[in-house]
Order: C-alpha cells, then sequence, then structure tokens
C-alpha cells in the first residue's frame, strides 16, 4: 500500500510523510499532484517533529495546526487559500442559504395556491369554465347560466316576481340577488347586476355572482337603490383591475371626449324592463375630507329632491371632464351613477382613496336615444379634489365655490 493511500486515511491509520518540505519549498511528497488532506498532514508533522525534538517538544497531538502553521505555502497555494475562503460557504452558511431557499419556494406555492383557489377553475363571472371562451354577454350568460340539476326541474316552480322578464328567469333562478344587467357597448362593460339586501353594502366586494369568494367580486348595485321606479341617483360599484383592465375599468376613458363620442349610450335594463342612458359626465372625487379641504362631495346619495339634484348637477358640470350640449338636465330626471377606483391622484405610492365616476342621464318617455355627440367638447379645467392641486402644486380656482350637501327636501 503506498503512501498516498496512507495520507488519504485508506488502512485506517495515519502515517508520518515520506519526508518533511524544505522551508519555503511549498511542497510535500503529497500535494506534488494533489491538494492535501489537511487534517491528516497536521497529524504526520506533529510526529515528526516529536521524533526530532524528543526531549523536550511540546505534545504535538493537542496542536493540530502545528504543521501548518511551519509551512510557507507558494503563492498559488495562498491563492487557491484565499479564493476558497471568499468564494465558498461554511456549512453554517450553505445551511443558512438553504433554509431561505426553501422559504422563497414556500412563499411562492402558497402564492399560487392562493389565486388558484381564488378563481378555481371558474371564469370571472363565478361560472364553471369550459374549453370554449367563458360566457361575458348577455345572449352568451343566459344560455350558461349555472343552474344545478334540481334548480333546472324546479325551474317552472321557482317564486319568479310579477312581470319578470322571461329572458332573466334562469339569471334569478340562479341568484335572486340578480336586477339587472348593464351594458355599454363597445366597451367590454357588459355585466349582471346584483343587489344585496338588508344594508349589505359590501357583499359583493369580494364574491362573485354565483356569492363563491373572488378578489374580482361583482358588479353590484347600491343597497339604498330602487329600480322599479329607479331611484333618484341609482348607484352601480365595479372594481378596477389596472393590469386586468375589467370590469370597470373603462370607465376612466370617459376621461376623453373622444371616447365619450365613440360610446355615448348606457344600457341599464332590469327584471322588469328595458333602458337606455345619455351619458353627461365623468368625474373624480375625494373618499377621505382630508384630501379636499375638510370635504367631501357625496355623488352616491339616492334620494335627492328635485331642487337638490338640480344644484347637484351643477356641480358635476363643473367637475365633469367634458361637456355635452345635446344632453341636457332637468329636475325631474334620474340618473345612473357607475362608481370605480381611480388611481390619477396618486402621490407618494398612495392611492389616496379616490373614485371615478360616470353619470348618464335616464332617456325620458317619448325621447328619442340618438345624440349629437358632434357638439361634445373636452373641459379644459374640470374641477378636482384640493389634492390635484397639491399634487401639482397649484393654486385651486374653485376654491371659493360654495359645497353642495345631499337633501331629500
Amino acid at each position: 500500500m503506498n503512501e498516498e493511500d496512507k495520507m488519504n486515511g485508506n488502512t485506517g491509520e495515519v502515517a508520518a510523510p515520506e519526508e518533511l518540505p524544505a522551508a519555503g519549498t511549498g511542497e510535500s511528497a503529497a500535494n506534488k499532484n494533489t491538494a492535501p488532506d489537511v487534517g491528516a498532514a497536521d497529524n504526520a508533522a506533529a510526529d515528526a517533529a516529536a521524533a526530532d525534538t524528543a526531549d523536550n517538544a511540546p505534545d504535538t497531538q493537542s496542536r493540530p495546526g502545528s504543521y501548518v502553521d511551519s509551512v510557507e505555502f507558494s503563492e498559488e497555494d495562498k491563492k487557491r487559500k484565499k479564493y476558497i475562503e471568499k468564494n465558498c460557504m461554511t456549512p453554517r452558511e450553505r445551511s443558512v442559504s438553504w433554509t431561505l431557499v426553501s422559504l422563497c419556494v414556500i412563499v411562492v406555492a402558497i402564492t399560487a395556491v392562493y389565486f388558484i383557489v381564488d378563481t378555481g377553475n371558474r371564469d370571472i363571472l363565478g361560472f364553471e369554465t369550459t374549453t370554449a371562451a367563458p360566457p361575458t354577454t348577455e345572449a352568451e350568460l343566459l344560455d350558461a347560466t349555472p343552474l344545478s340539476a334540481a334548480q333546472k326541474a324546479n325551474l317552472p316552480q321557482t317564486d319568479f316576481p310579477a312581470g319578470i322578464q322571461e329572458k332573466y328567469k334562469a339569471l334569478y333562478a340562479a341568484n335572486s340577488d340578480f336586477v339587472g344587467w348593464l351594458r355599454i357597448p363597445g366597451t367590454g362593460i357588459d355585466f349582471p347586476v346584483v343587489q344585496a339586501p338588508d344594508e349589505s353594502y359590501d357583499y359583493y366586494l369580494r364574491k362573485l355572482y354565483d356569492k363563491s369568494y373572488s378578489r374580482y367580486g361583482a358588479i353590484f348595485m347600491d343597497y339604498r337603490c330602487t329600480y322599479a321606479p329607479f331611484s333618484k341617483n341609482t348607484i352601480i360599484y365595479g372594481h378596477h383591475f389596472l393590469a386586468d383592465e375589467l370590469f370597470f375599468a373603462p370607465v376612466e376613458y370617459y376621461q376623453d371626449v373622444e371616447y365619450y363620442k365613440q360610446h355615448p349610450i348606457m344600457e341599464f335594463n332590469t327584471l322588469y324592463a328595458d333602458y337606455k342612458w345619455k351619458i353627461c359626465a365623468c368625474f373624480i372625487i375625494n373618499c377621505d375630507a382630508y384630501n379636499d379641504n375638510g370635504y367631501v362631495f357625496d355623488y352616491i346619495y339616492p334620494f335627492m329632491s328635485d331642487a337638490n339634484f338640480a344644484e347637484f348637477m351643477k356641480d358635476v358640470e363643473k367637475r365633469s371632464y367634458f361637456v355635452t350640449p345635446d344632453v341636457d338636465i332637468e329636475p325631474t330626471d334620474k340618473i345612473l351613477v357607475l362608481s370605480t377606483c381611480t388611481y390619477n391622484l396618486t402621490s407618494g405610492g398612495d392611492s389616496n382613496n379616490c373614485r371615478c365616476a360616470l353619470v348618464a342621464r335616464l332617456v325620458r318617455d317619448g325621447e328619442s336615444s340618438d345624440v349629437d355627440v358632434s357638439r361634445a367638447y373636452q373641459n379644459e379645467n374640470p374641477k378636482m379634489p384640493q389634492l390635484y392641486y397639491n399634487i401639482r402644486g397649484i393654486s385651486n380656482p374653485y376654491s371659493g365655490d360654495a359645497k353642495w350637501y345631499p337633501s331629500s327636501d
């Protein structure tokens, strides 16, 4: 058995090297071809040193670094040693690194599971997805309404409200909170509308049409509003997802009068009748009083009197991004407001809790739904919350305006 085998521990014993290197050579018989096994070389060097100084040498077995300390390494070995110390991890460092990697993998896995569970195998309306495109239009959804076998069998016995339109019976049977269908042709806004009862303002904020949980929520009417007949001000809410451009994302596009000119009519059909609405304004409002000198423009109040409504619409006209001379407003009119989040007044990474509202006036009995959009124009100086002017460092030309407050008297 050769000396290299012994140095590598193949015999279970440690033997002294054939010869110690001369001072300054930086070589030994073992490291001429391979890197030395430091532990074996230490013990061998200790034995050799003990043999040379038997009378007064210390116990070299208690000094495992004596051989290493006594050898002057070559420049190449020194560089290799520095490289290892700088670039290679200790067992403890490797353990910490693997722990961090494992934690990252766990976080990613949990996040993936969240989104899978959140939407499951449903589309954004809560219906089971298939290989075909999910239903989005009213006609498609009516065909794909997710009724159970029992519901389908009992459909003729469902307690429908008197006067319900035939086309909406399946949707009502699937969810009796269904109140109608909202559509703005050509915009992507084309959804069923629900209304939670009993002052459940945010019930559908994180629930789909089938009442299953989802961060997308549903399109829902303010619980205070009525639709047979309509409230003076009927409010419908929907999320606005920047990344997905879903639900009420197109509402903000109406800040450009050219977009309005392409899509001036809104449809909101209820369980009992179909209605058209002429779009007349789009504006931004704050929801926190401190962002507008202690004031919040309460655009979601349903019960305005005719006189109070007239004053409200005057303020809305000032706030609107565009002006529509062909859509007049009378005190006895009724309006529909679509409300969604906006990020136009973001500052310092904070969205500042603001909303964008799109307003439409109900087409009157006997009135044509046609609109002469050629007369519409951009409002170059719409009235904004004080926050808008603060962000831009400019004065507020409307700071002296009288503040409107809702009233049913």
